[in-house]
C-alpha cells in the first residue's frame, strides 16, 4: 500500500507541477505584453513632448509675411486699375481720338505699376508728342517706401528702356 500512496502522491505532485508550469507560462506572456505596453507608453510620452517642443513661430511669421505680401499685391492692383482708368478716357470714341500723349502716359504708368512702382508722377509734358518719336519720359515714383527718379524711353508707341534710380542718399 505504500507504493500505491507513493505513486498517487507522485502523480498529484506531477499534475501540480504541470499546472504551475502552465500558469507560469501564461504569466510570463502577460508580463511580456505589459512590457510592450510600457514601452509604447514611453514612446507616446516622448512623441508628445517632441510635439510640444516644436516651434511654430517661424511658420506664424511666414504666414504674416504672406498676408503682408498679398496686401501689397492688392494695393498694386488697385494702383494699376487707377492708372488705367486715368489713362483711358471713359468715352465710346474710337482709338484714333485718344491723343498720343495720353497713350504714352497710360503705357508708362501701366508698365511701372506692373513692375512694382507706385505714386507715379510724370514730369515730361506729353501734350505735343507723336507716337513715332523717341521720347524720354521723366518719372518720379516710389517702390515700397523708397523714392525713385528716372526715365522711360518710348518709341513707336512701345517702351524700349526703363532706367529708374533711387533718389535716396546712399550710406557709405
Amino acid at each position: 500500500m505504500d507504493y500505491v500512496l507513493l505513486t498517487l502522491l507522485f502523480i498529484v505532485l506531477l499534475a501540480g507541477f504541470v499546472i504551475a508550469h502552465q500558469r507560469l507560462l501564461k504569466f510570463e506572456s502577460y508580463l511580456k505584453d505589459v512590457g510592450e505596453l510600457t514601452e509604447l507608453k514611453e514612446r507616446l510620452k516622448s512623441m508628445s513632448e517632441a510635439l510640444k517642443g516644436m516651434r511654430t513661430e517661424g511658420v506664424e511669421g511666414q504666414v504674416e509675411q504672406l498676408q503682408k505680401d498679398f496686401q501689397a499685391m492688392r494695393q498694386t492692383l488697385v494702383n494699376i486699375e487707377r492708372a488705367l482708368s486715368r489713362s483711358v478716357p471713359a468715352s465710346n470714341s474710337p482709338e484714333e481720338s485718344i491723343s498720343a500723349g495720353a497713350r504714352i502716359c497710360g503705357l508708362v504708368e501701366a508698365r511701372l505699376l506692373e513692375i512694382g512702382y507706385s505714386d507715379l508722377h510724370i514730369i515730361t509734358d506729353l501734350s505735343k508728342v507723336s507716337l513715332e518719336d523717341e521720347i524720354n519720359v521723366v518719372v518720379e515714383c516710389k517702390k515700397g517706401e523708397m523714392p525713385y527718379k528716372g526715365k522711360v524711353v518710348t518709341s513707336n508707341g512701345a517702351i524700349r528702356e526703363i532706367d529708374m534710380r533711387s533718389s535716396a542718399p546712399l550710406f557709405p
